[in-house]
């Protein structure tokens, strides 16, 4: 989906299924049924999706020299490029 929730073809080149939706306070869709805390507040997330959250030690993390945001656990990268989409004004 695009920032316009338009569907859209893209490459798989630095495409994941992971990321981070910046969305404005108050609207948050009724996908995201479950949350935890953190230092930025909090996290919400689909339900179904918490056992990698609570089962793994899941961290996000600024890697690289391109400042990239890494989704990895201690044994595996479930993403080298998290993507930071932000639909804030536009839901």
């Amino acid at each position: 989906m695009s920032e316009k929730n338009e569907a859209i073809d893209a490459c798989a080149g630095g495409i994941s299924r992971y990321r981070i939706l910046a969305i404005d306070k108050g609207k948050l869709p009724e996908a995201f049924d479950a949350h935890m805390d953190s230092e930025f507040g909090p996290v919400y997330f689909k339900k179904w999706g918490e056992m990698f959250w609570s089962a793994q030690d899941l961290q996000a993390k600024v890697e690289g020299s391109y400042n990239l945001i890494a989704l990895k656990t201690d044994g595996e990268y479930l993403s080298h490029n998290l993507l930071i989409v932000d639909y804030r004004g536009k839901l």
